[in-house]
């Protein structure tokens, strides 16, 4: 039987559901990788299951940045190999896979607290680096969640490829 929540009655809870929603998602998918099956590509093109963990932790630390929260203190520091349009290249030398995947699980507290804490006013507080895309605060918060399930997407997709049956 699935777990019971009261229902959201603010926009910082709505935004915490959200990111516990997809980081969930994304660690159910991580969990059914190990280093080996990490690295296999459906094709040269697509990036395997260790780079878009990478990818999705180092976005994690990028969208920290934006709305004023610090930036994470554990895991592995990697983020230069993991960045947008970025992708795997056989001949870095990459974190270990389970050591991306302990960092997303210990992120999810670190955002779920921040989330919580908002005000209102805070929302409408300008990104630390204002652009049309992600102006304030509560843009940038919401787009965490949207950016994690477009890349758990590609991991589900990744598992698919080796032969997984679906989640759902």
């Amino acid at each position: 039987m699935p777990e019971e929540r009261k229902p959201v009655q603010t926009i910082p809870e709505l935004l915490v559901r959200q990111f516990e929603t997809a980081r969930k998602f994304t660690l159910r998918l991580t969990g059914e990788f190990d280093e080996e099956t990490a690295l296999w590509r459906p094709t040269e093109f697509n990036n395997n299951a260790l780079w878009i963990a990478g990818h999705i932790l180092c976005s994690s630390d990028y969208f920290a940045g934006e709305v004023h929260m610090p930036k994470r203190t554990f895991g592995p520091e990697m983020c230069d190999d993991f960045s947008i349009g970025g992708c795997y290249y056989l001949d870095k030398d990459y974190p270990l896979f389970k050591e991306i995947a302990d960092a997303l699980a210990e992120d999810i507290v670190r955002w779920r607290e921040f989330l919580a804490s908002l005000a209102l006013e805070d929302l409408a507080r300008p990104t630390a680096n204002p652009n049309d895309f992600l102006p304030t605060v509560g843009e940038a918060a919401s787009f965490v969640s949207a950016h994690e399930l477009l890349h758990a997407g590609q991991l589900f997709y990744v598992r698919r490829g080796l032969g997984k049956e679906p989640l759902i």
